[in-house]
């Protein structure tokens, strides 16, 4: 057999698993006959993009891929309608600490993440939410 065929034959095969496994599952919940509550605390964010400046022309970029997680309903709530707010503030940090960069020099991401939760502590009007920091990738 070609490794093309195996492989589809493999990735079938998974998915039948799955698929057969699925139904049992939701089965067993329905049985025990209580209802599960899956409430997220985690709001995802898109990545932030700034550039990073030297002298005034651009030298490269920065890209920041982060969520909040946020366990208080009511500040959730708050979070989810000031989203425009918080990446404004966001981006605002962001291009506030790795302006003038030097060359081939990482940014600080401890400096990065306490002033993007101060940020997030300004914008929401009180500390609950934290930011996580997925990823800092310098370009």
């Amino acid at each position: 057999m070609s490794l093309r065929r195996q492989l589809c034959i493999g990735l079938l095969s998974v998915l039948a698993a799955t698929l057969n496994a699925a139904p049992a599952a939701v089965a067993k919940s329905q049985d025990k006959g209580k209802e599960v509550e899956t409430t997220t605390t985690v709001i995802a964010m898109e990545a932030l993009t700034v550039n990073i400046f030297r002298s005034n022309y651009g030298r490269g970029k920065v890209e920041v891929i982060m969520s909040l997680d946020v366990p208080n309903f009511s500040l959730r709530e708050r979070a989810l309608q000031s989203m425009p707010r918080l990446r404004a503030a966001y981006v605002q940090t962001l291009t506030r600490t790795v302006y003038d960069l030097p060359p081939r020099t990482p940014p600080n991401i401890g400096m990065l993440s306490e002033s993007l939760q101060h940020a997030t502590n300004q914008v929401l009007g009180r500390p609950g939410a934290k930011v996580l920091l997925g990823s800092v990738v310098v370009n």
